[in-house]
């Protein structure tokens, strides 16, 4: 991995704690291919009204302790979430009004609008399922216990983390009986490890490795539910200024970050939606367009020039590092002279939470072809994780509209989303988001599926 896990508390953690919440956590569905399919629960029961979910849990479950697994401490780990000031999902828990749990087997979940995602994103790995007489105590999430695949056998908050296979999963036991996650920053140390056979799996490479992950190592490139894009503090001068950002976005070479940095495995992007999602708009420009660019710029106080500063961290984005040299040089073709800076992941994400930079790479994904995750992070202030402070006119409306509906209901409300967006630019996309990693087994046996690892289990299936 090129960053080590941060946290195992499922309210605050991303990236690699999600790996590792991945192979430890078990889920009331699991992620196959962005479907949902039944994990710990055995059903799922939508009332007419699409108001209570009622869901039946799978007979005789244990947690990896042995210790049984019920209804009560499914209620526990979502009233948790659900209160959590500090959620960073907490997008996710608005629309659900309560949970209960009638018997040991049976849990109900009352909504407050229709939540037709809610499957697929009760398969998420911070969705995992944890013992209600211990989620709340101090020090839990060191060695957090749940059921999924894994177990924790060893992490102590360092740079190396051991799981070992759970013997009361549920489920097909993984062939892998263990899997160890370490820290290498460098991305050719990453590569060179699989090619030399010390590393079976290098996660997450900068796409401009491609074209050195030959045999033994094995290319696996897959174009995900998401997009690179850049955000701009709105909050002072001068993005906070319309004709600025929209300058801004009009003046970017997509077609450039495309090709020079994905090698064309990630498509140019001006919308919302990427082109593997249903609700892309494949009639939307792309072109750098600079005469645009300096008209809007006309009237600005970047009118005759300006500086910002570009934050970015090559270390948790790999492809940042050729993304940003590419946009200093785009900006500069309009009289903005950008400054370059790169910073650790730590300080990458408290400078986004902070919003403490001018402009910043940052990225969206979902793990599953739906709105919820990108619409909300990206769209709506909660916890300001659109990384803008902008709050965008008539949003939260086409937001609800896209979360709650299916179809091309929910396609045509996606659409206006992405029109906001492009209206009032807090935020622009620059590309489609692809994931390189390199392996030197076969995908049957190990697979990177929408940024997380999947490993073989023993009914053939690879999630």
């Amino acid at each position: 991995m090129p960053v080590k896990i941060q946290n195992l508390d499922p309210d605050l953690t991303f990236d690699a704690g999600n790996q590792a919440l991945h192979f430890i956590g078990g889920t009331l569905f699991n992620i196959e291919e962005g479907k949902a399919v039944p994990g710990l629960a055995s059903s799922a029961h939508v009332s007419s009204n699409e108001l209570t979910w009622t869901i039946k849990l799978k007979p005789g479950l244990k947690f990896s302790d042995g210790t049984p697994l019920r209804s009560s401490d499914v209620k526990a780990t979502f009233d948790r979430a659900h209160t959590d000031k500090n959620n960073i999902n907490a997008f996710l828990w608005t629309p659900i009004k309560s949970v209960e749990a009638p018997n040991p087997t049976t849990v109900i979940i009352r909504l407050s609008r229709p939540y037709p995602s809610l499957q697929q994103i009760l398969g998420y790995p911070f969705m995992a399922i944890f013992p209600a007489d211990r989620i709340n105590q101090k020090g839990f999430f060191n060695e957090p216990i749940s059921a999924g695949p894994y177990k924790l056998t060893s992490w102590g908050g360092g740079n190396t983390a051991v799981f070992e296979t759970n013997p009361n999963y549920a489920g097909s036991p993984a062939v892998i009986s263990k899997l160890t996650m370490s820290t290498i920053p460098d991305p050719n140390t990453r590569l060179s490890q699989v090619s030399s056979g010390q590393l079976q799996l290098a996660y997450a490479l900068p796409p401009n490795l491609i074209p050195q992950i030959n045999s033994p190592a094995v290319k696996q490139v897959q174009q995900l539910y998401g997009l690179d894009m850049m955000s701009m503090q709105t909050k002072k001068g001068p993005l906070d200024e319309l004709g600025v950002r929209q300058a801004i976005s009009e003046a970017i070479n997509r077609q450039q970050l495309s090709e020079i940095v994905w090698g064309g495995e990630a498509e140019p992007l001006a919308q919302v939606w990427p082109s593997t999602m249903a609700a892309h708009d494949s009639s939307i420009p792309t072109d750098q367009n600079l005469a645009a660019a300096k008209k809007s710029l006309a009237g600005t106080s970047c009118a005759n020039g300006c500086n910002l500063q570009l934050t970015y961290s090559q270390e948790a984005y790999p492809q940042q590092e050729q993304e940003a040299p590419i946009i200093k040089s785009n900006l500069e073709e309009i009289g903005i002279k950008v400054s370059l800076n790169n910073v650790d992941p730590a300080t990458f994400f408290e400078s986004a939470f902070t919003l403490n930079f001018d402009l910043m790479l940052t990225g969206l994904y979902d793990f599953a072809d739906i709105p919820d995750s990108i619409c909300s992070l990206g769209m709506l202030p909660i916890l300001q994780t659109n990384f803008t402070g902008f709050e965008l006119p008539g949003i939260e409306k086409a937001c609800t509209e896209a979360m709650s509906q299916t179809g091309a209901a929910r396609i045509a409300a996606m659409r206006e989303v992405s029109e906001i967006l492009m209206k009032y630019v807090p935020w622009t996309p620059l590309t489609g988001m692809a994931h390189v990693d390199a392996t030197s087994v076969p995908e049957t046996l190990i697979k990177v599926q929408n940024t997380l690892i999947g490993v073989a289990h023993k009914d053939g299936k690879v999630w």
